[in-house]
This record gives C-alpha cells, structure tokens and sequence, in this order.
C-alpha cells in the first residue's frame, strides 16, 4: 500500500482549486504585484502564471504523509510521552497503547518563493488548518519511539487557505488510512 498524504485528502475529486477561488487569489494584492513583476520581465525570464499553476504548486506543498500528521501532534499528550519514557528502559520490549477517540489539531504554513532571473521576488505563504479525529488506534512504542500505528478510524476536517481566501475547504469525511503504519527512523513510514 502506498503512503497517505493531505495532497489526496484536499485535492482529490470535485473539490480543488474553484475557478471562483482562482478569481478572488488573481486579485490579492501581493499576487497581483508579483504577477506584474512576472509580467514587466524579459522574455527569456517568465515564469508561467502563478494563480494556473496553483494546484501543481499545493500538490507540492501537501505533500505531507498522515503518519507525520499523527505523530507530531501525538508528541504534545503527556500519556504517549510517559511511554516513551519508560520504553527507554525497556528498549527490546514493545509497548502497546490503544488510544481513546481523541482530536488532533494540526497547522502547517508551506510557502512558495518565487524567483525571477536569480532574485527573489516575492513569496506566497498558505495556512493549512486540519483537524482529525481519531478512534480505535493503537501505538506501538520501543525505545522511546514510536515505531508503528496500527489505525482505526480517521475523521478530517480541513482548509487550505491563503490569507483570508480559503482555497479548498474538506469535510467532514473518513479518510482511509492502511491497517497499520510501520514507522521509520525519522518520522517516515511503510504500510502494511
């Protein structure tokens, strides 16, 4: 199985970028401004336009696996915390922790800086605000890690956004995630 990542939660079927969504970002300010830079270049330099290029660029951008969505904000719960811990002292014996339904909140603010003949002319940030709610998942803990999932069910709710213009709203829908996520060193993970 392949990995799961936000780029297929936000941007599969029906809800990518709208065309109104794509207007009202043509005309933001700080969009407008570096289209013209775009724009005012010599030929041999143009970029093509940022606002057609958008999704290829948010493909890029939410190119974030779920399991590093998970993990990340698992570190913030005192209970996985004190596993961890105490896995440290058994670090050949695995720790099982099922996990109560719970929520996570997670953001992330990927930007896109754009350069023109080798000077940087302008950035784009986005704000993406994901939250998950998660039941029936178990952890398996060895030494002061985690080191697999084994999932249960996975509810989200999220936007991208950039600045006051949301781009993409999704959910609430059930995202399906493999049986059990094996991790790597690092935060990456193999499914099973």
């Amino acid at each position: 199985m392949k990995r799961v990542k936000l780029s297929e939660f936000f941007l599969h079927g029906e809800e990518r970028v709208r065309q109104e969504h794509r207007e009202r970002l043509a005309r933001a300010p700080r969009i407008r401004q570096i289209e013209e830079r775009i724009a005012s270049a010599p030929e041999s330099a143009k970029l093509p336009g940022l606002v057609g290029r958008m999704e290829a660029y948010l493909q890029e951008l939410l190119d974030i696996p779920f399991e590093e969505v998970l993990t990340e904000g698992w570190k913030r719960y005192d209970a996985i915390r004190s596993v961890c811990e105490k896995s440290k002292k058994s670090p050949e014996k695995t720790f099982f922790l099922s996990l109560a339904k719970h929520s996570l909140l997670s953001e992330h603010h990927p930007r896109i800086e754009i350069e023109l003949g080798g000077e940087k002319i302008g950035e784009i940030t986005f704000d993406i605000r994901l939250r998950l709610t998660l039941e029936g998942f178990v952890l398996r803990i060895r030494g002061g890690e985690i080191v697999a999932i084994d999932t249960g069910n996975c509810l989200a709710v999220g936007t991208v956004a950039y600045g006051e213009i949301v781009l993409i709203e999704k959910g609430p829908e059930k995202v399906a995630l493999p049986g059990t996520i094996v991790l790597q060193s690092g935060g990456s993970g193999d499914d099973e």
